[in-house]
């Protein structure tokens, strides 16, 4: 049963990528060699090979024999004389019929009308420069390739009208693209098309034409000369734009290189083919790269910025196998005189005489002039909906008014103060007193906030969140008479229920999020609209009409009701409806400091506090997919709060510690048009029945829930010194997964979390909201600022966070599945906007901490700036690299340490401090004391075991002693401590949306040290995460728990 569920959780976690067309080389020796290797002109035994890479020979220097597809020749001259097929374009052919075709593309024949009246094979397609490019290189490296001729006009006559349409239409279906671009002129009476930008094959080739770039595994044979191709056929893999064409090529990846192009899987290419192929194309120079560009038929701008591209991706696999190799010229800002071409991008798309589109419009930019004055048109339109709310809450209903009664007491208090000097003739002084009064609230909250980053647990980047609250309170307020003018003291208590409704909308663009109806702000009726449109549905299967249809129109008319699923909510939406119980209570006392001409207002706030809630979030996850979330948890709280004010916040200081425990039911609703009617009404049934009445009752009637348990306990602290903030979280939570069938992965979770950043929009709103209530003297007018809590999704903020986790199992008897140690280092820098010179310099920082260059330059040749910014590098140990830590020699481990190991320290600090009448080296002490901590550590994994030691205290153990390591010791010690590179693995990731690239979403990746040490990667709460298909934040609980990464 367990090696089961291992297999089930494995392929869930890999089916993914089942489909895609990818080859990974491994970069070692794999006992493999090709049969093809020569010596002296001879061939040589696959076993020869094997016994000469045993006595440690390079057999990557060993050539293939010479044949019919390939000589031992580079570098020869490329002309177009070697492509003439002596084609008469004046000439009009005939048709003849249409051949098979690669996607994308459209082939058929034509014959001469005159002469021998030879056919031809024409080849029609958006990215014929990709032909002409591996042709050239190919021929460059020794390849012999069957003759290509590119044609800039054709003219085709067929049989009739018909037959011509019909070509028109396959060559679009074919091809995904408009015939237009090939099409010059049609002669309806003689139905004579001219086409333009076409190829045409030699006919009866001799040989294969590597050139198509179409393989199969039968063709290559284990050859070198042919699994080499893979390397070749990726440089040269060319998609129609040309600037879009990366200017790398090559991932590097669980030590293997992997590459992605069409039939990449029918190669078997091992690491000697790969190194052979890369040396031969690092003896090309840069006139070969010329001459391969220039027979592409290219207009000139393109055919400049094309040979840079192709030099720059040679180089990026060069740098790969021979990292001391010299590398080819690289002008990644190049430009022309003619203005198509400026610092690296072409300035436009289209050509005269040409049928592909060698540039594409950029991606549109969230932060664009537009969106820009889009965002704070919404921030001033979440301001005045607010205050509108406070108007409302203030004029129609009830809310004890504590500052009236403060002044009452006061009063009073002043009024006897008088009194007795009347009656005594002595001023006395107020006497220290208290009173309290009993207070009660009502009122509603309403906004709708534009807000960047993750959001009540939601997985967005952006998103647009409409919020309804109903909130009721009662409890108490002590104040204090009698203190000096400059200092406060007050307490209070309250009970606090309240219902809120929030509507969350993925979004791309901000203009489009300030067309959303305002009225939607009122998400119980759009809730309840959306229930309506759910019942339409259930009446439009029930009808007589649609049980009695055949199954091809049934399946139509499935089709069109399936769209009402957009006017309940669209992919990505989210609705999420809480009731929360709150009691709480808190001690605050204050006083006055002088500050120049301002008054500053120190404050310290004690605070506990219980929290209930109870919630249910219901998530649009795809077309056909509902995800429901049910949870209900409790936590009690306490806290500290230093704060002191001049005008605006100058400094924040803030402890919070929460313990309790969360509890979420996780259910799927699932809807396919091969469902049965029954099957189909039940499921709208089960969503209605959400809508409506927030129950689960119905669907968990048919299936049951995945359960997903917390049992934490969660330290943070916040510090705050006008835009500077630092932020920390540590969290031991105990979590408990159990699947329907009831099996169950247990564990124990570990996070330590550390950022810092700089918060502008904060402070603006502090200012703003100081003047509303200094100057205007508008104390019921505010703004408030809603954010995700990380500095860098603030506006023009920025963030570095770092945080270590781990993931301890409990495989206890009762365990379904073996899963083991995980530890989790991940560094991330966040923000706004980075331009190029900014991404570099976090590279240059990544390249000095980890002693490798994981990110090529080239793959940020393309990108002027980064907006909304994400760079994350992650690095895996796994429980082989555990191990080896804590069997490591203890003596051993803790003089590596004391040699090693260098405090965090900043540069302008002394490590010294005058205590008294000595001096005393402060860095030397607080050093020795993490150093005894870290022993310790040791010794308790080493003397208790992993199968003594709680998984608690074992989880604490590990993530402080890798902290440190990572963070302390040179790379090359922490390597050797954990066993070596085959125990860990480390990525990195820069995600946001590029400016001046028309790729702007897609990610850049790095290449990764390292290789998977385990069955699951990522560790044990990603593979469950993947495996379910649940959402991050719900895993994690993030609408509850302090997420700060």
């Amino acid at each position: 049963m367990k090696k089961t569920l291992k297999i089930i959780l494995i392929t869930c976690v890999l089916v993914s990528s089942a489909w895609a067309e990818v080859i990974n080389i491994p970069l070692q020796y794999t006992a493999n060699p090709a049969k093809d290797l020569s010596e002296n002109n001879q061939v040589l035994s696959v076993l020869n090979v094997k016994n000469r890479a045993a006595r440690g020979e390079d057999i990557s220097l060993l050539d293939p024999i010479e044949s019919d597809i390939w000589s031992n020749q580079i570098g020869q001259s490329l002309q177009d004389s070697l492509d003439e097929l002596h084609i008469k374009t004046h000439h009009v052919h005939e048709y003849v019929d249409k051949v098979i075709s690669t996607i994308g593309s459209f082939r058929f024949i034509i014959r001469e009308q005159e002469g021998s009246k030879r056919n031809f094979n024409i080849w029609l397609g958006n990215n014929s420069r990709a032909i002409l490019l591996r042709k050239n290189l190919l021929r460059k490296l020794g390849y012999k390739i069957p003759k290509i001729q590119h044609l800039q006009n054709l003219k085709i006559q067929f049989r009739g009208k018909k037959s011509l349409e019909i070509f028109i239409e396959e060559l679009e279906n074919a091809t995904f693209a408009n015939s237009q671009r090939w099409e010059v002129s049609r002669d309806n009476d003689r139905y004579v098309l001219t086409l333009q930008d076409v190829l045409a094959f030699e006919p009866n080739a001799p040989i294969y034409n590597l050139a198509q770039g179409e393989m199969v595994a039968d063709i290559i044979q284990h050859r070198r000369v042919m699994n080499a191709l893979a390397i070749f056929y990726a440089v040269a893999d060319l998609r129609e734009s040309v600037d879009g064409f990366p200017w790398s090529v090559g991932k590097v990846d669980n030590k293997l290189l992997t590459f992605d192009f069409s039939s990449a899987d029918a190669f078997s290419t091992t690491y000697h083919d790969a190194k052979w192929a890369v040396r031969r194309l690092a003896q090309l120079s840069e006139s070969d790269i010329f001459n391969i560009t220039a027979l592409m038929k290219l207009p000139d701008s393109v055919e400049i910025l094309m040979a840079e591209k192709i030099k720059s991706r040679i180089n990026s696999l060069v740098r790969i196998f021979f990292p001391n190799q010299k590398e080819l010229p690289v002008h990644y800002e190049v430009s022309d005189n003619s203005g198509e071409l400026y610092r690296g991008r072409l300035t436009q798309d289209a050509w005269p005489g040409h049928a592909a589109r060698y540039s594409f419009d950029d991606t549109e930019s969230p932060l664009s002039r537009d969106e820009m004055a889009a965002y704070f048109r919404s921030k001033v339109y979440s301001g005045v909906i607010e205050n509108l709310v406070g108007i409302v809450n203030s004029n129609l209903l009830y809310s004890t008014d504590i500052q009236k009664a403060a002044i009452e007491k006061a009063v009073d208090a002043q009024r006897k103060q008088f009194l007795d000097l009347l009656e005594t003739g002595e001023f006395k002084k107020i006497p220290f007193s208290a009173w309290i009064i009993p207070t009660a609230k009502g009122h509603i909250s309403a906004s709708r906030d534009i807000v960047t980053g993750s959001y009540l647990g939601t997985d967005n980047l952006i998103q647009v969140a409409d919020s309804l609250e109903f909130i009721g309170e009662v409890g108490a307020f002590v104040g204090t008479l009698g203190l000096p003018s400059k200092y406060q003291a007050y307490a209070g208590a309250s009970a606090r229920f309240s219902r809120s409704y929030t509507h969350v909308k993925s979004i791309n663009s901000i203009k489009s999020a300030l067309k959303e109806p305002y009225r939607n702000i009122i998400v119980p009726a759009v809730k309840r609209k959306k229930a309506k449109n759910i019942i339409q549905m259930i009446t439009d299967i029930r009808s007589e009409d649609f049980q009695n249809l055949a199954d091809e129109e049934r399946e139509k008319e499935l089709g069109e009701i399936f769209k009402e699923f957009d006017r309940v909510m669209e992919v990505g939406d989210s609705l999420i409806i809480s009731n929360n119980l709150i009691f709480a209570g808190s001690v605050t006392g204050g006083m006055q400091i002088p500050v120049g001409p301002l008054e500053a207002e120190a404050l310290v706030n004690f605070n506990m506090r219980k929290l209930n809630i109870w919630r249910l979030h219901i998530l649009r996850a795809s077309d056909s997919t509902f995800q429901i979330y049910k949870s209900k948890a409790n936590s009690l709280g306490r806290g500290i709060g230093i704060s002191l004010k001049a005008y605006v916040p100058i400094i924040n200081l803030n402890w919070d510690k929460q313990s309790g425990k969360v509890k979420t039911q996780f259910n799927t609703i699932n809807f396919e048009k091969d469902q049965t009617n029954s099957e189909l009404e039940r499921k709208l049934l089960q969503l209605r029945q959400i809508f409506v009445s927030n129950s689960v009752e119905l669907l968990q009637v048919d299936q049951s829930p995945y359960v997903i348990e917390h049992n934490f306990v969660e330290k943070s602290s916040d510090s705050g010194f006008f835009t500077r903030q630092k932020k920390s979280v540590k969290l031991i939570d105990q979590m408990k997964i159990t699947h329907p069938d009831m099996y169950t992965a247990e564990l124990y979770v570990r996070n330590v979390v550390k950022l810092s950043g700089r918060n502008y929009m904060q402070v603006a709103y502090d200012t703003l909201n100081a003047i509303l209530d200094d100057i205007i003297d508008a104390e019921d007018l505010s703004i408030s600022n809603t954010e995700s809590g990380n500095p860098g999704d603030s506006f023009y903020g920025e963030s570095f966070s770092r945080s270590v986790m781990s993931e301890i199992p409990f495989n206890h008897e009762a365990s379904e599945i073996p899963f083991e140690d995980y530890v989790q280092v991940k560094s991330q820098w966040k923000g706004w906007k980075a331009n190029r010179g900014k991404l570099l310099e976090i590279k240059e920082e990544i390249q000095k901490k980890y002693g490798q260059d994981i990110f090529n330059d080239e793959l940020f040749y393309d990108t002027q700036e980064i907006q909304l910014y994400t760079v994350d590098i992650v690095l895996s140990l796994y429980h082989s690299g555990i191990n080896h830590m804590i069997n490591y020699n203890h003596d051993e481990f803790v003089s590596l340490l004391e040699k090693y190991l260098v405090l965090p320290w900043p540069e302008h600090r002394s490590h010294f401090r005058r205590l008294g009448y000595r001096t005393v080296n402060v860095y030397e002490r607080k050093k020795k004391r993490l150093i005894r901590k870290l022993r310790k550590a040791h010794e308790r994994l080493q003397r208790e075991g992993q199968f003594v030691l709680s998984p608690k205290q074992k989880s604490i153990d590990i993530t402080q002693i890798i902290d440190s390591l990572d963070a302390m010791v040179p790379r090359s010690i922490f390597e050797h401590i954990v066993g070596g590179d085959k125990n860990f693995y480390l990525k990195g990731s820069i995600n946001g949306f590029r400016g001046g690239t028309e790729n702007g979403e897609e990610s850049i990746i790095s290449h990764s040290i390292g290789e998977f040490g385990s069955d699951f990667p990522a560790g044990i709460l990603d593979t469950l995460r993947s495996a379910i298909k649940i959402s991050r934040g719900e895993l994690g609980a993030y609408w509850f728990l302090r997420r700060l990464q």
